[in-house]
Formats: C-alpha cells, sequence, structure tokens
C-alpha cells in the first residue's frame, strides 16, 4: 500500500514490470516509504439540517496537511510478509469535523511461493477523512500498477469484494466526514495439474458509519457488518485463454436489513497480445432477506466485465458489475457499478499523467434510488529523484431522490519526498 499519490508516482507503467526472481533470500528491512505536504482548497454541498435532500449553498474552504508512510517487510525463500502504516493530519479553519488525523494499517502475509499451495492473509484497518479519500486512485488504476501480467490484473479486478468496497464511489457519499473500517480475509490456492487449480477464501468487513453533533456531518445510513465465503475452480484451455467457476455465499448484517446472498458464476478471460485482455462472468444470484416476512427471496442473475491495456505509453483498464443487494447494508435489489482508467508515461520522462472515472448505483425497493460518481485526474511532475509535485483534481456527486443531496470538488497540490528514488524510468 502506497500513499495515495505515490501509487501514481512510482508504478508506471502499468503491469509491465519484471516480476522479483523466485528463490533469492533477502533480508528483513523496514523503511520510511514517503513523507508528503499538501494544500487543498474545497467546495462541497451536503444535505441541510432536517435530513431534507435540499443541498446547502456550496462551502468553499482551505485545508493543510501532512502524512508519511513507513514499512516492514519480512521475506523468505518460500514465504514473504509486509506491514504497513500510513498516518496523517489535516487541519481545517472552518470545520472541526474536516479536521483530525489519518490512520491506515495493513498487513499481508503470504506463504507458499513457488509450491504447488499457496496461502494469502491480509488484513486492514483505517479511520480516514472523506476529504482526503476524494483523491484516492481508482481501484483498475491502482491494480494496473500492481499488476505484473494481464493475468494478474484480471484476478485483482475480479471477485475481490473487499477492494471493491474500499474504491466504491457511494463510499463517499453514505460514510459522513470520516470512513472508518477494518476487515480480515484469508485465502487458499492449490494447482491440481498444471492447467487446473482450486481456490477458496473466506473473510469479514466492519464499515463503521460517522456520528457527529453537526448533522451536515453525519451519516443517516447504517453501519454494516459482511462475512464472505467463496471457493472457485480455474481452468487454462491454453496458454491464452482461461475458464473460471465461481460460488460464493455472504452474509450482510446492519441495523435495518439483514440478508444472505448465493451466486454462481462461469466467466472465461482471453489474453490478447502480451499487453491486453479481456473477461467476462455471469451466472445466478439468490438473496434471501431475514426476518423480513414480507420480503420474499429473490432470483436474480450477475454480471462482470473487465479489459485492460499496456500499449505503448497508455493503460488503460475497464471493469463492470451487476449484483442483487449490495455490500453497503442498504436492502439494494440490485446494484450496477462501472469505472475505467488511463494513465501515460513516456519512458525517462519526468511527467505522468492519470484520470478515473467510477459509477455506482442501487435499486432500493420499487422506487428509491441511490448513485454516486466520481472523477479524479492526476499530473505528476518529477522534480529529481526523491521529489515529486503531484497536483489532483477530484469531483464526487450523489443523489437519493430527484435533487442533488451530495456534492465535493477538490483541488490538491502536493511536495512529496521518498527517500528511495521515485522514478522507475525505461
Amino acid at each position: 500500500m502506497r500513499l495515495s499519490m505515490l501509487v501514481i508516482a512510482v508504478a508506471f507503467p502499468a503491469f509491465g514490470q519484471e516480476p522479483t526472481s523466485e528463490g533469492v533470500r533477502r533480508p528483513a528491512s523496514a523503511e520510511i516509504n514517503s513523507v508528503s505536504v499538501y494544500e487543498a482548497g474545497y467546495w462541497l454541498s451536503v444535505p441541510s439540517t432536517g435530513g431534507l435532500t435540499v443541498p446547502t449553498d456550496p462551502v468553499s474552504l482551505l485545508m493543510g496537511g501532512v502524512e508519511a508512510e513507513a514499512s516492514l517487510n519480512l521475506r523468505g525463500r518460500r514465504a514473504e510478509g509486509t506491514f504497513t502504516y500510513r498516518g496523517g493530519y489535516v487541519r481545517n479553519h472552518r470545520f472541526e469535523e474536516m479536521s483530525g488525523s489519518d490512520h491506515t494499517v495493513h498487513l499481508e502475509f503470504l506463504s507458499g511461493r513457488g509450491r504447488r499451495t499457496t496461502y494469502r492473509f491480509e488484513g486492514v484497518g483505517e479511520s480516514r477523512l472523506i476529504s482526503n479519500m476524494l483523491f484516492a486512485p481508482a481501484r483498475t488504476l491502482t491494480a494496473a500498477q500492481e499488476a505484473s501480467t494481464p493475468g494478474e490484473l484480471s484476478e485483482a479486478l475480479g471477485g475481490n469484494v473487499f477492494a471493491a468496497i474500499g474504491g466504491s464511489p457511494l463510499e463517499l457519499m453514505i460514510n459522513g466526514a470520516r470512513r472508518r473500517m477494518g476487515s480480515l480475509h484469508a485465502r487458499v490456492t492449490h494447482a491440481l495439474l498444471s492447467r487446473l487449480a482450486v481456490q477458496g477464501g473466506i473473510g469479514v468487513i466492519r464499515d463503521l458509519r460517522t456520528t457527529s453533533s453537526n448533522p451536515q456531518f453525519t451519516s443517516g445510513y447504517p453501519s454494516v457488518t459482511l462475512g464472505v465465503g467463496d471457493a472457485g475452480i480455474t481452468y487454462s484451455h491454453s496458454p491464452r485463454t482461461r475458464l473460471i467457476f465461481a460460488t460464493s455465499y455472504s452474509k450482510s448484517y446492519s441495523s435495518q436489513y439483514r440478508f444472505d446472498i448465493e451466486t454462481s458464476t462461469l466467466g472465461v478471460e482471453r489474453t490478447v497480445g502480451r499487453r491486453s485482455f479481456v473477461r467476462a462472468d455471469g451466472g445466478y444470484a439468490r438473496t434471501a432477506y431475514l426476518g423480513e416476512v414480507e420480503r420474499p427471496g429473490r432470483n436474480g442473475y450477475t454480471a462482470f466485465g473487465a479489459a485492460g491495456t499496456n500499449a505503448g505509453n497508455h493503460t488503460v483498464a475497464a471493469s463492470f458489475r451487476r449484483g442483487v443487494a449490495d455490500f453497503h447494508g442498504l436492502g439494494a435489489d440490485t446494484t450496477i457499478g462501472g469505472e475505467g482508467s488511463w494513465s501515460w508515461r513516456r519512458a525517462r520522462s519526468p511527467l505522468a499523467l492519470a484520470s478515473s472515472l467510477g459509477y455506482e448505483r442501487l435499486q432500493i425497493g420499487s422506487s428509491r434510488i441511490l448513485n454516486a460518481w466520481v472523477y479524479h485526474a492526476t499530473v505528476i511532475r518529477e522534480i529529481n529523484p526523491h521529489f515529486s509535485l503531484v497536483f489532483d483534481v477530484a469531483y464526487a456527486n450523489g443523489t437519493s431522490g430527484t435533487l442533488a443531496d451530495f456534492a465535493r470538488r477538490g483541488v490538491r497540490l502536493t511536495l512529496v519526498w521518498t527517500p528511495q528514488e521515485n522514478g522507475r524510468r525505461r
């Protein structure tokens, strides 16, 4: 995990990195990944008091902050682990709810590298102001820049509900002033044959909504706990084509709704050329609303599609999903979401560009619709191998009726210092 601005600055170009050669034993290391200072301007509109959907007059304000990240890495021949902490402080002169400290911890452990059976464990905990989450890079962009191959990118974009929750546009709208969450996820993968592998995972996530004395920054939506278990089989039909079967069971609890979701899907993934892929999944889904006699279980379908390419100096990645219910604890009947990202960097150039657009829509009952979208653009200019200037522009908007009840725009200028060289120019 990296600072949101460094995810873009460090990782160009996407899924073109050479993987670390296996069998090389690297010692433990503790590192300061980055230190940054920034100044940001915001224009925001939130619901007026009384829970009405009529927005207040837009408020403009300035915010400044500092952020740092450090990590501990333990690597051996067959296992590796990483613990990362990111902390910062934001100051706003006008609203106390938009000032305070940010904290994020990330623990990841991988065992069995190079063997037929591998184990992965991941834990995340965070308490972050929504004003900073507005500038976080899109999930598709981060996944593309962390993946080494098109197949890894396809796997990162599909099926990871925990990553999907973290990158959800609706999270900006329904959490209030601050996002607080924690998650644990474990997965095992076993190669039965050279072309056939099975995998299974289990995890839980807890998302806490914000409470505040100021109604403008208090979430009107319930906190939620979501548990997920899944299993799957992948078969490599050819070096370029892979078939994917998956089944999952999830249970969601909130103060307003409790429901179970069962899904079974079949998908196909195809590598195109050396640096591109397309993927499509679809299948059956059933939702049961617990304790609601007047709301019987429903049958439905779920669908997922993704594509990505790293051609020349450009990286493009996109994903789309359609599901039943939702993972926000709001009791939706259907969920539709899509996201796309683009990034550019020329070899040996100190300049990098990136942009993304995300959208999410929930259908709750026969009449209520909740939707949100967010746009983010970034320009990075390396000053020298250790310092970069990052300029961000972001815009988010959400509606829960006929009138807009959430809007937030922002610009931010950041000076980033990395002890290790921040450029990977080729």
